[in-house]
């Protein structure tokens, strides 16, 4: 399946590259979106390296970072978008800021930073949300989604990224931190002979998670960086990462992680999206339920 996985990003890779595309000059959201999209292909070919040792545990945790960027283009693209993507270029210097924080405590005879360091740092310093971070994950993922495209067509109720925030992004952080949950494998029972583990004992439907999340987060990005140029990814591309979805889905036991397309809308407005090849909430993954599903196996 990693080679499937593999041959299908090297497709993206290559329309993307045919498509031309190029970032407007002083236009710093055209150059975040398309970032966004070039550091969730190196995710997710990261993945899949992971998941074909054998590392499910891990795949999974770094997958977290997949629908970051998800999340970042989402928001980044909703709301005054240059200001937003400037703001997120300029937070590198909150880096330089913590650093010189730490050799004031701790290296305070080391020589203190000048020039344009020393400035990008007097600029951290006036950050209104201070330098730890830039938005937090839930900002990024509740705030409504404005574009028409995506508002529910038979509901009216807009999209919002909540699900992909309370199921999954808690879920995965497990594994980004070494919390119980991801280090249990790795604990020793009592009144055994302890032996240290490679970490290749992990639940290999993690590992199928892991895929999906890489592939369908990719997608959904792609989608909002090429909105930018009034573009969309081809109705062949498309429909092929739909289809190494469905399979991937078909690798993971039935009683657990189900995955769906979110169809919404009436047919017409479904035909449409289809046309149009650019709708979120009609493309790669929008939701994923952790519940028994009935019936045969797909």
């Amino acid at each position: 399946m990693g080679v499937r996985v593999s041959s299908s990003l090297d497709a993206l890779q290559q329309e993307l590259g045919e498509s031309f595309l190029c970032p407007r000059i002083d236009h710093a959201v055209d150059r975040v979106l398309l970032g966004l999209t070039s550091k969730a292909v190196s995710l997710a070919r990261a993945i899949c390296h992971l998941v074909r040792g054998g590392y499910y545990a891990e795949a999974f945790g770094l997958s977290r970072s997949s629908l970051e960027t998800f999340l970042l283009a989402k928001f980044i693209s909703n709301k005054k978008p240059e200001e937003r993507a400037q703001s997120y270029l300029d937070f590198f210097k909150a880096h330089y800021f913590n650093r010189e924080e730490v050799r004031k405590k701790y290296f305070p005879r080391s020589k203190a930073p000048s020039g344009i360091q020393k400035q990008w740092i007097e600029d951290a310093s006036k950050f209104p949300g201070g330098t730890k971070g830039w938005q937090s994950a839930w900002n990024m993922a509740s705030e409504i989604l404005q574009d028409p495209r995506e508002y529910n067509k038979k509901t009216g109720e807009p999209y919002q990224a909540l699900f992909e925030f309370n199921a999954m992004y808690e879920h995965m952080s497990h594994f980004v931190h070494c919390t119980s949950l991801s280090t249990a494998p790795h604990i020793p029972r009592g009144g055994e002979v302890f032996k240290l583990v490679d970490g290749r004992i992990d639940d290999p439907d993690r590992g199928h998670a892991a895929l999906i999340f890489a592939v369908g987060y990719l997608q959904m990005t792609a989608i909002l960086a090429l909105r930018q140029y009034n573009h969309a990814l081809s109705g062949r591309l498309d429909k092929r990462l739909t289809r190494l979805l469905l399979e991937i889905r078909t690798q993971i036991t039935p009683s657990r992680i189900r995955v769906r397309r979110r169809r919404t809308g009436s047919a017409s407005s479904r035909k449409s999206a289809k046309r149009n090849r650019s709708q979120i909430s009609g493309a790669g993954i929008t939701a994923v339920r952790t519940r028994p599903r009935r019936g045969k196996r797909p």
